[in-house]
């Protein structure tokens, strides 16, 4: 015959049982989250990274360019400016007007690839 104090011991038991694995899934869970979390973070870094060498990549371009290519271009145009000028003055007559257009391109160029220098020295800070 099946006495109530025994069914009462194996029925706490039971319950101390799906407790005690109810504790182990929240925790198993929680090791879950935190996993994920500490994964999404080392992605993150790996992704910082990789951004990080293309931006350096291409502020080295941009620095490339504003500093030899930009300039050194400017510095031709000036040159074939100043001939052109001693040209016109050799020959004893006026400028075109296109050429005083010329010169205030030049200018107005130098002065945005000197802001553009300086924005290329503000990146990043």
């Amino acid at each position: 015959m099946i006495n109530k104090t025994n069914i009462n011991k194996v029925l706490k038991k039971i319950n101390t049982e799906e407790v005690n694995l109810s504790v182990a899934k929240v925790k198993l869970s929680k090791m879950e989250d935190l996993e994920d979390a500490v994964g999404t973070a080392a992605m993150m870094q790996d992704a910082f990274e990789e951004a990080y060498d293309d931006a350096q990549v291409l502020v080295i371009k941009a620095s490339d360019i504003i500093r030899f290519d930009w300039s050194d271009a400017i510095t031709e145009a000036e040159g074939a400016l100043q001939e052109l000028e001693v040209a016109f003055k050799e020959l004893g007559v006026d400028e075109p007007s296109e050429v005083k257009q010329y010169r205030k391109q030049i200018e107005e160029l130098e002065n945005e690839r000197v802001i553009a220098d300086k924005k290329l020295d503000g990146i990043g800070k």
